[in-house]
């Protein structure tokens, strides 16, 4: 993919489908426990994804999960465990459609 950065056949974040992905990492004071639930449970996620709705298509408790967003964009998180109180999610928001839309999912992740 660098290959086809630099002779300008790809941008930054293109996949050779030609849509677009936006990844972000991050790690937050909570259990990895509580952290999995804020995606995977309802009641959880509309406290901080207020305004979004979401399909869960499959949930590894503690692990991972997929989601199909309101737009039919594809979401992927993978979680590990920091420290007693602390836990990292690493998402991937893929099937994006031009690159200011990954830019700003990228924004929205951060």
């Amino acid at each position: 993919m660098g290959y086809q950065r630099i002779k300008g056949l790809r941008e930054q974040g293109q996949r050779r489908s030609g849509e677009y992905e936006a990844t972000k990492s991050r790690t937050v004071p909570v259990s990895l426990t509580k952290l999995f639930r804020a995606f995977s449970q309802p009641r959880l996620r509309s406290q901080w994804l207020p305004d979004v709705t979401v399909t869960v298509r499959k949930a590894t408790p503690n692990k991972s999960i997929r989601i199909t967003w309101e737009d039919g964009t594809s979401v992927e998180g993978w979680f590990t465990s920091k420290e007693r109180s602390k836990a990292q999610v690493a998402v991937q928001h893929r099937k994006l459609q031009s690159k200011e839309a990954a830019n700003r999912m990228k924004q929205y992740w951060t």
